[in-house]
């Protein structure tokens, strides 16, 4: 028998050991590298948000002083053209009461078709021998005659009357008044003769 035999390896058995290496790292003075990590994340999410915020806040500058040069042009534009402006309202003005005097002379001489000084001409042409016309009186489209009848007293009343008829049925008078009225045929004592008064309606 040999002396010195070759001891054979067991298989798992209590005396075995694992093979090991030194580690002479120190886990108290090495850096938290978790921590550094998560540090620097917060860093950048920080200054990206600052950055971020800068970004619009020059936006909205930018926005505001643009707007700012725009009212600055119209505000311009505006006083350049208040003059003119201010001088066409005053001719539009001043051309509206111009033609609201023309609208007015219109419908005095369409709506009551009347001129005086063609009514006193008519009236002229209408008169009889004996009547005389002492007052011609207009006011809002109504005629006031006041005349003098100088004929024979007794026959007044139906010369009257008859002037009366005549202007009430004559062409010039009757489309522009609604009635002719004798309402009055006093005699007058100083003189003996008949005054009397017509009344021309005008129409609406």
């Amino acid at each position: 028998m040999p002396l010195f035999q070759k001891k054979p390896q067991s298989k798992g058995g209590a005396g075995d050991f694992l093979p090991w290496h030194p580690n002479f790292r120190n886990q108290q003075e090495l850096p938290d590298t978790k921590a550094v990590r998560t540090k620097f994340f917060l860093d950048a999410a920080a200054a990206l948000l600052c950055l971020s915020a800068l970004l619009f806040w020059l936006y909205q500058e930018n926005l505001i002083k643009t707007a700012e040069r725009e009212l600055e042009v119209r505000q311009e534009q505006i006083q350049k053209d208040s003059a003119p402006s201010k001088e066409a309202v005053r001719l539009y003005k001043a051309f509206k009461d111009e033609e609201r005097k023309v609208a007015e002379f219109h419908a005095f001489l369409d709506g009551e078709r009347l001129v005086l000084s063609d009514l006193i001409v008519e009236i002229g042409e209408q008169l009889p021998p004996d009547v005389h016309i002492s007052a011609i009186l207009y006011k809002d489209g109504n005629v006031s005659l006041k005349g003098v009848i100088k004929g024979v007293p007794e026959l007044a009343t139906g010369v009257a009357s008859s002037y009366e008829k005549a202007l009430r049925e004559n062409a010039f008078f009757g489309p522009k008044f609604a009635n002719v009225t004798l309402t009055s045929l006093l005699r007058d004592p100083a003189t003996g003769f008949q005054n009397f008064d017509i009344s021309l309606k005008g129409k609406k």
